[in-house]
């Protein structure tokens, strides 16, 4: 039996101090996804982890935001599940 992987699509509120990859991410609303991943259990149930919230920036949304994006950069996803816990984030 393998993992599952759930996702869909969210839209991430940035309401306090985050960072992208290192740089502030300005205040503002981003399309996200949430994503969980599903293990198979005994009785053919599965049992599925917290959601992780992940944000995806093309480097030109990158500069947009004045965060310094590589010359071949085309495009980032990070983990901002952390500040969704604190707070500093709003699932919508």
């Amino acid at each position: 039996m393998s993992t599952k992987v759930k996702s869909k699509p969210v839209v991430l509120e940035v309401v306090g101090e985050v960072l992208f990859s290192g740089h502030p991410l300005p205040v503002g609303r981003y399309k996200g996804r949430e994503k969980q991943l599903g293990v198979p259990m005994m009785g053919g149930q599965t049992n599925w982890t917290a959601p992780e919230y992940l944000l995806g920036l093309t480097a030109e949304q990158m500069r947009a935001a004045n965060m310094p994006a590589a010359n071949n950069l085309i495009a980032l996803e990070d983990d901002l599940t952390s500040y969704v816990r604190s707070g500093a984030i709003k699932v919508r």
